[in-house]
């Protein structure tokens, strides 16, 4: 029993050691998903709106929008884990900026000073942490666009294949599309790490048609498009 316990453990060591050398920095902070706290942040705005319109009404517009921009940020996240595509590419269709994850931290930014706004204990502690969402939200973006334009200068570097002929070597099953996972190994094989926060952010530029996957023309372009250098993160 206690040889079992032992290698549970030294698995658990060796797990967590490997997550420590691959998923540093502001942009894995505690480990946390942004999609989870940006969902978290959302719900909490939803709550505290509702409770603010029936508490008061002299604030009733202010706390028309809040409830608004509250159901808008639970969709941008929420279609994670629920059938909610659809909503969420109108959003994405009508309001660009949210598209990306700086556009959506200064979303968030909005949304906690429309609370912060508001006064109160529940509004003061939901607005705040709706800004730190956000100020996370833009400094991930940036750390990722960062990331991203290197790994661009370095394959363009130092590959002399053709677009075609990387895209199947970097998709490795096949399919027609570079999953998160196979980006993550070219990453690596290029001598630059991204966590989970920091690939989401890498697809949001990538995936231009929003359809989850990394294509063979959405490849081609990053590789081919100078203005992957000048402003990857944007």
């Amino acid at each position: 029993m206690s040889a079992l316990g032992s290698e549970a453990f030294n698995k658990l060591k060796d797990a967590a050691q490997e997550v420590d050398s691959s998923d540093t920095g502001i942009s894995n902070f505690c480990g946390y998903s942004m999609r989870v706290a940006g969902l978290l942040g959302g719900l909490a705005t939803l709550l505290c709106a509702v409770l603010g319109f029936f508490s008061t009404l002299t604030r009733f517009p202010v706390y028309c929008y809040v409830i608004g921009f509250g159901f808008i940020s639970v969709v941008m996240d929420i279609s994670q884990f629920m059938c909610t595509a659809g909503m969420k590419s109108w959003i994405e269709k009508e309001f660009k900026i949210l598209t990306r994850l700086w556009g959506k931290g200064i979303f968030y930014i909005f949304i906690g000073t429309l609370l912060l706004w508001q006064w109160g204990l529940i509004p003061i502690i939901v607005g705040s942490y709706m800004m730190l969402v956000g100020i996370l939200m833009i400094l991930i973006s940036f750390q990722s666009g960062r990331k991203l334009g290197s790994l661009r200068q370095k394959l363009v570097a130092q590959t002399d294949m053709e677009v075609e002929e990387a895209f199947k070597k970097y998709d490795k099953d096949g399919n027609g599309w570079i999953s998160d996972a196979e980006f993550k190994d070219l990453a690596r094989e290029h001598e630059i790490s991204l966590n989970a926060n920091e690939m989401d952010a890498a697809k949001n530029i990538l995936d231009t048609d929003r359809n989850g996957k990394i294509d063979k023309n959405e490849f081609r372009v990053w590789l081919t498009t100078e203005r992957f250098i000048r402003i990857s993160w944007l």
